[in-house]
């Protein structure tokens, strides 16, 4: 079970702040925005930029033969600091059960988010999710029926 906190810290590696980040301003798909710290801050999330160690970058190194750079750095930071990897990454998520790296996913992090909320604000979060941020759940998640369910009854015609 992922604890439910009002503030999430994420430590991210150089790659990330290199990956095309953005969401759609609205329901359209002409306006996007970029992601950047003030909006993450907004959202209760803090970007906190590391450098990997030198064992973290052999790990790197070892890892990029499995998964992109950004899922190798990630992989590393959270192998040599025994921290949770935050990736919806199909290829990125096995390499880390490998290892036994323990996974969350945006799903997991919305499911932990939603306990305690009244269903019409976690139904916006996730019809918001699907639509600005383009997210489909992996078939095998175990939340991803609740997610449809979600979807399907928010965005049913009344």
């Amino acid at each position: 079970m992922i604890p439910v906190v009002s503030e999430l810290t994420l430590l991210v590696s150089t790659s990330f702040r290199r990956e095309a980040l953005y969401v759609y301003i609205d329901d359209s798909r002409s306006k996007r925005v970029p992601v950047d710290d003030a909006m993450m801050r907004r959202a209760g999330i803090i970007l906190d930029d590391v450098v990997l160690t030198e064992p973290e970058s052999e790990s790197y190194v070892e890892h990029a033969a499995y998964v992109d750079d950004g899922e190798a750095q990630a992989l590393a930071i959270a192998q040599h600091r025994s921290l949770s990897l935050l990736s919806d990454d199909r290829a990125g998520i096995r390499r880390a059960r490998d290892l036994g790296i323990d996974v969350v996913t945006t799903l997991d992090l919305l499911v932990a988010w939603s306990d305690g909320r009244q269903p019409e604000i976690v139904a916006r979060a996730a019809v918001s999710l699907r639509l600005r941020g383009r997210y489909a759940p992996p078939r095998e998640h175990p939340h991803t029926r609740w997610f449809r369910e979600l979807l399907d009854e928010s965005l049913r015609p009344s």
